[in-house]
C-alpha cells in the first residue's frame, strides 16, 4: 500500500475505531494489522482489524498457531 493510500486508510479507521469506541461504551480498542505469511495474515490484502476491548472479555492478540 502506498503512503498516499496508507495515511487515508488509517484516518478512516480512526474514524471508525471512534465511532464503535461511543457506540460501544469504552476507551479500549485493538487496531490490528497483520503483513506476510509469517506474521499470520491469512487474507493477502491490505486490511485492518478494530478489536473493542472491555474488562475480562477473554480476548488474546498473539500468535494463532506456530509453524513448524
Amino acid at each position: 500500500m502506498n503512503e498516499e493510500l496508507l495515511e487515508k486508510t488509517l484516518k478512516v479507521a480512526q474514524k471508525i475505531g471512534n465511532a464503535m469506541k461511543k457506540a460501544l461504551n469504552t476507551d479500549n480498542i485493538n487496531l490490528i494489522q497483520n503483513n506476510g505469511a509469517y506474521a499470520e495474515q491469512l487474507i493477502f490484502h491490505s486490511h485492518f482489524h478494530l478489536i473493542p476491548r472491555f474488562p475480562d472479555d477473554g480476548i488474546k492478540i498473539g500468535m494463532v498457531h506456530k509453524k513448524i
